[in-house]
């Protein structure tokens, strides 16, 4: 399956970065070609201080990735009870 997987992620829940409009794929190389041309019209140019702030949440601590989780469990749940 690794050949076929592709991941499309992005900065805006996980890292509070809404609206920041910055994500990222992960896929096969063949393929990485045919989505450059589909999608650098529709989503380039992400500003320099977006990246920056992009990079230092990947290398960042994680913690409050795993609160922010916790806290939409918690809701998630709390609703589905309800």
């Amino acid at each position: 399956m690794l050949e076929k997987t592709i991941i499309l992620d992005g900065f805006s829940k996980t890292y509070a970065m809404t609206g920041w409009r910055m994500g990222y794929g992960v896929m096969p190389m063949w393929l990485v070609e045919a989505v450059n041309k589909l999608m650098v019209n529709s989503c380039s140019c992400v500003a320099s201080f977006t990246q920056r702030a992009g990079i230092a949440a990947l290398r960042g601590p994680q913690e409050p990735v795993d609160t922010m989780v916790a806290e939409f469990r918690q809701r998630r749940d709390a609703f589905c009870a309800g």
